[in-house]
Parts: C-alpha cells; structure tokens; sequence
C-alpha cells in the first residue's frame, strides 16, 4: 500500500493505492496545530478504514505548509517506519521544468503537471482550484511551461466579506441567473461566473501562447467540481490528479 498526502493551505488530502489503484481517497482540513501523534494516528486510522495499516510500503508527499511537511514525515517514521518521498523541484520526476526560478514552483503544481501528462498527454492544462486558483500548462513533449496564480474562490469571498461591511458570506453555489435579484444571488453570481470567465480567459491565453492545440484541459481541487458545466474551457474534473503524480514519481524513482 502507498500512502500519498497532499498539504495545501486549506486542506490535506490523504491517498490510499494497492498498486496502481486507488483503494480511497480522504480530503481533510489542514491543521498548523496538529501533533506528530494526531498526524501518525489519523494515517493509522484511514490505513485500517482500508484494512491495509500492516501493508505500508511506501510514502510520497507535496506540500506547501513546512509546518506540515515536517509534522507528517515524522509520523510516518513513528507510525509506518516509512521515509516519505517528499516531492519539489529537485525530484526526478522525469519533467523538466522550464522556469526561471524552479524553486518557486509548488510541488502541488509539479505533482499535476506530472499526472496531467502521464494521463491525458500533451499539451495539457491544469486548472486547480484550492486556497489559490493556478492555470498551468505541459506541452506535448512533456515539459512543464509555467503557468498563472489567482486568488482562490474562498479567499475572494472571504475578502469581500471583510472589506465590505453590508455584504455577508454566502455559500458556494451558482445561482440561477446572473442578474442577481438579492445580494446573496448577486454575490453568488459575481464570485463564481467571475471566477469562472477568469479561468476561461485565462487558459485561452495561455493556449495561444502555447502555439499549439491543447489536447486537454483539467481541473483538480477542492472546488473543481463548481466549474463543471460553466466553464468554456475544461474538458475534465480528476479530483485525484495531485495524488497521482505523486504515485507516478514515487513508481518512477522506487523502479529505478
């Protein structure tokens, strides 16, 4: 059984695969104060959900939270005697990554672009909407090209909320029409069709500026589903592309 963890801002996502196959996957909420035991017993505990806590042999991680990156590597040694792969862009993931800084590059993003193109090919776009909403391409001989950042959904909402005193947060469903007829409508319909023709336009130019045709365009995250059926442009929603990539590196290295 391989375990692979995803640590973003906002949520962690734990995958469970026997091979190649996902047996489950769990999306929970990212903690700053959680333990090393917390951390270990919550693996321990979706582990025998599974009935697999004894199979573990094997660990990848991404993350973008230090905090969390450390909390989790300990409780895998503790409580699976398991050194995680921990992914950034160092790892040999087979990709190479053409941008200016490549330290700055997120190994969630590293982590989509590898599952994009080992699943769909190339070029391929990746839109994940999490704390942060990225656009960001692969091109058809599997090099990864960069891409943009905007602020999440949430975030938006939350802005709003705060800097405008008379407007409240709403949930995350599209409204029926655009021309709201209340505030919640109007909120609604401003942050999520906003949101939306702001991925569409984002990766139209980032089509165009690949040069050639985009064979597919997918969403991961928390939100991805919100943009199902809205959106122009993606093709398909993979909420577990993340947690692929992370089991396409870790096959990659531990065959070597």
């Amino acid at each position: 059984m391989l375990v692979t963890i995803d640590i973003g801002n906002t949520n962690t996502v734990v995958g469970l695969y026997a091979g190649n196959e996902l047996r489950n996957f769990y999306r929970l909420s990212s903690r700053d104060s959680i333990t090393v035991d917390e951390a270990g017993l919550l693996l321990f505990d979706l582990c025998r959900l599974n009935n697999a806590p004894e199979e573990i042999d094997g660990a990848a991680m991404c993350s973008v939270v230090p905090i969390l990156t450390s909390r989790f590597e300990a409780a895998l040694k503790k409580y699976f005697n398991s050194e995680p792969l921990i992914l950034d862009h160092k790892t040999d993931t087979g990709m190479k990554i053409d941008y200016e800084i490549p330290n700055q590059v997120g190994s969630d993003r590293i982590a989509d672009a590898v599952a994009a193109y080992n699943k769909y090919g190339g070029p391929t776009i990746i839109v994940d909407l999490g704390t942060a909403v990225t656009v960001d391409a692969v091109s058809s001989d599997g090099v990864y090209l960069g891409g943009a950042i905007a602020p999440g959904i949430e975030a938006s909402v939350a802005g709003l909320s705060k800097r405008a005193s008379q407007l409240f947060q709403v949930s995350l469903h599209p409204p029926s029409r655009t021309l709201g007829k209340n505030t919640m409508e109007s909120i609604q319909a401003g942050i999520i069709f906003g949101a939306v023709g702001q991925i569409d336009a984002l990766v139209k130019r980032i089509s165009s500026e690949i040069g050639e045709d985009v064979k597919m365009v997918v969403a991961t995250g928390g939100l991805a589903d919100m943009v199902k059926g809205l959106s122009e442009t993606v093709r398909e929603v993979d909420h577990t592309l993340t947690l692929d990539g992370l089991k396409f590196v870790y096959n990659r290295i531990k065959n070597k």
